[in-house]
């Protein structure tokens, strides 16, 4: 009776240990499957990057243009989104917006500061390194006490990145936080242009995602699984 009771032990600790060993399984499984239908879902998002740079001047124009574009993301167009802190300049406020676009050859893939001041240090005439000017009427530096800058892009489709996001700096405590976020700085202060002590910063990021291959495959395989674990919670294991 001892020997029997004895293996009538071992024997249930056997399917405890399998019970055990079966749930860490399926838990296991569990958090596999939910890793990869996060990674899926994040796939399934639009690449976007900045296509377009624009400037306002004053008051009156920064709210006409404003209300243009919010009338745009209500009808669901693409819009300009207001970069947070203005580039100040002596008379003016000046601020810059951005629009985000998800075709790939309209990506910004390089900017270059420069003065649209022939005899200025830092002038720079990009259109022969296939650059295109970005400026406004009132930044040509007609008068002395007008800016005088103008931002060159670059759009080439066979970049590795490409530019999602441009924010203003008017303190350190600005530039810490942007160089935690990983921006990287344009690399001249907007004072050398007739602008505010401000500072451009560019959030660069990868053009071509990672994909995980036969989507679809891991899809149905993951979806045949939870239908089983929901038939059969209490699979036991048969020894």
């Amino acid at each position: 009776m001892g020997v029997l009771a004895s293996f009538q032990s071992q024997l249930n600790k056997c399917k405890s240990l399998a019970t055990r060993r079966r749930e860490a399984k399926e838990e296991e499984i569990r958090k596999l499957m939910k890793s990869i239908k996060k990674t899926m879902k994040m796939q399934r998002r639009e690449v976007e990057g900045i296509g377009d740079i624009k400037f306002t001047v004053g008051v009156k124009e920064m709210d006409a243009f404003k209300a243009e574009n919010d009338s745009c993301r209500a009808r669901g167009d693409r819009y300009f989104v207001r970069a947070k802190n203005d580039i100040g300049s002596k008379n003016d406020l000046i601020v810059i917006w951005y629009k985000l676009v998800s075709k790939k050859d309209e990506f910004i893939t390089d900017i270059v500061m420069g003065s649209t001041l022939p005899k200025h240090k830092n002038f720079f005439f990009g259109e022969k390194e296939a650059y295109s000017p970005i400026t406004h009427p009132q930044m040509k530096s007609i008068s002395p006490s007008d800016p005088n800058l103008c931002i060159w892009v670059k759009k080439e489709a066979n970049q590795l990145r490409h530019a999602c996001d441009i924010q203003v700096s008017h303190s350190k405590e600005d530039e810490l936080n942007l160089q935690k976020r990983n921006y990287f700085m344009l690399p001249m202060c907007l004072s050398k242009f007739g602008c505010g002590y401000a500072k451009i910063w560019v959030l660069w990021t990868s053009t071509h995602l990672l994909r995980l291959t036969d989507c679809d495959h891991i899809l149905k395989e993951i979806n045949e699984y939870t239908e089983l674990l929901a038939k059969t919670p209490t699979l036991r294991r048969k020894l």
